[in-house]
């Protein structure tokens, strides 16, 4: 975020600063994020006189991607301390941080050493170990030890889950009632069939913990009484009835056909998978003549209707699934039980137990701590990717490190996206740029379009030894 003027150089270093980089692909994002590190590194070298490569934190989504970016970065690095970076693209490098070869070599050297001899602090890392991080400096918490063991089998411990309630289900009523209540509305409701259901149970309280974990968030309760749902239907058969015996002047012949069909058709309730008419809808109005208004009591009524039909669905809707998440929580107790007991957490909610951890009350300043560093500086790849939750559970930090002088850097391309299924949204690409719009700071944004794949620049190995005088 460039705290200043319009005119400041968009590919210079500011602080605080948030900069944007949507990348298309081929266009080098990797290239632009491990640019971004040298940048950083060797600017804050100059300023602190040693390298504070603790104080930067790098954040990709895959072990291959952070392999490359570390690569990119030690290359870089390499190829400026023994002066083998090609002439423009040194310039485009140094040109940012205003720093002349010379200098940029001498310090290069400095941070590869400082590397070489803290390499733990050198810290491009995948999203989940960073997480992981968190979690083991805060096992306690969520009652587990720093010692705890990440599984990756969440099925086969649910299993086990699901075995132990079965097994209880025979002396304890409630939980009977529970898979009674689950099976009448698979075999029943669903019209599903299987041999031995225990697979269908199992199939379904896996997705239920799929997407448990993908939001950290609970599920509805279960409806208290599947009255509710009777009598919100009862009054929305009256209400209909009575705007039936008051059909507003100039309706469509095909509007009247419909309300009253469904007036004469339904005296009590009625099923939504019978079929209703698309004018029930919400926000759907009265078809009239083009000369005529609809007086205010058809208006007021209409209002009534639709909001009355949208409740009964959303009833409909809970108490066709309330037997499935009801014994999901169940099983969500035991499973927790279990893992406790075992010491162990899947990779699959490392995301929803750091939400845990936040909802606690633990700031960033007592994170810090637990992780033995304080970081200033943040750099996100395939930002696209990223999900409301992991972005919740990290967005503390960048805003803690804006704050104080630091910066925030992302690359990403919407067009790209391919987590949706475990909750990555697009949305977060611009939302989070907006967030940083506060009086007097200015998040820049930068557009990566040409495709560098066909013109790949023949690097030297990574070990090679230059030999001169």
């Amino acid at each position: 975020m460039n705290k200043g003027g319009a005119g400041s150089d968009p590919r210079g270093l500011s602080f605080p600063e948030v900069r944007v980089v949507e990348a298309s692909a081929g266009s080098g994002k990797t290239y632009a994020l491990a640019k971004r590190y040298v940048q950083l590194v060797l600017y804050l070298t100059r300023e602190r006189k040693t390298p504070p490569i603790h104080t930067i934190l790098a954040i990709t989504f895959t072990n291959k991607a952070a392999f490359e970016m570390k690569e990119r970065i030690l290359r870089f690095l390499k190829e400026l301390a023994l002066g083998l970076m090609p002439p423009e693209e040194e310039r485009r490098m140094l040109e940012g941080i205003g720093m002349p070869s010379a200098e940029a070599k001498q310090l290069a050297a400095k941070v590869i050493d400082a590397i070489l001899h803290n390499y733990n602090y050198f810290q491009v890392e995948t999203i989940d170990k960073f997480i992981n991080s968190l979690l083991v400096s805060s096992a306690f918490q969520i009652g587990l030890t720093a010692n705890f063991r990440i599984k990756t089998n969440a099925r086969e411990y649910l299993a086990l889950s699901l075995d132990e309630l079965m097994d209880d289900a025979v002396s304890d009523k409630t939980l009977r009632h529970a898979f009674d209540d689950f099976l009448t509305s698979m075999l029943l409701v669903e019209a599903r069939s299987a041999w031995i259901p225990r697979e269908v149970v199992l199939d379904t309280l896996e997705q239920l913990w799929g997407e448990y974990n993908t939001y950290a968030r609970h599920f509805i309760p279960p409806a208290k009484v599947p009255a509710d749902m009777i009598s919100v239907k009862q009054r929305v058969v009256e209400a209909v009835q009575a705007f039936a015996a008051d059909m507003p002047e100039g309706a469509h012949k095909t509007f009247i056909k419909s309300v009253t069909g469904f007036a004469q058709a339904h005296q009590k309730g009625f099923r939504f998978s019978q079929g209703l008419s698309a004018y029930f809808e919400p926000g759907k109005n009265i078809p009239l003549t083009k000369a005529l208004v609809l007086e205010a009591r058809h208006e007021d009524l209409w209002a009534v209707i639709q909001k009355g039909f949208a409740a009964a669905a959303e009833l409909e809707v809970r108490h066709l699934y309330d037997p499935y998440v009801r014994l999901w929580e169940y099983a969500r107790q035991y499973l927790e039980r279990m893992c406790v007991r075992e010491d162990i957490m899947f990779l699959g909610e490392l995301n929803a137990k750091a939400r845990q951890v936040y909802e606690e009350g633990v700031a960033p300043e007592e994170l810090y701590y637990r992780l033995s560093t304080r970081f200033e500086h943040y750099l996100f790849d395939e930002f696209q990717d990223t999900s409301r939750l992991q972005w919740e559970n990290l967005r503390l930090l960048p805003e803690d490190g804006i704050a104080k002088g630091g910066t925030l850097f992302y690359v990403g391309d919407k067009k790209q996206a391919i987590y949706s299924f475990r909750g990555g949204d697009t949305r977060l690409f611009d939302d989070v740029r907006a967030q940083y719009t506060a009086p007097g700071y200015h998040p820049s944004c930068e557009v990566l379009s040409t495709s560098r794949r066909g013109h790949p620049r023949k690097l030297p190995p990574l070990c090679a030894r230059t030999v001169g005088p």
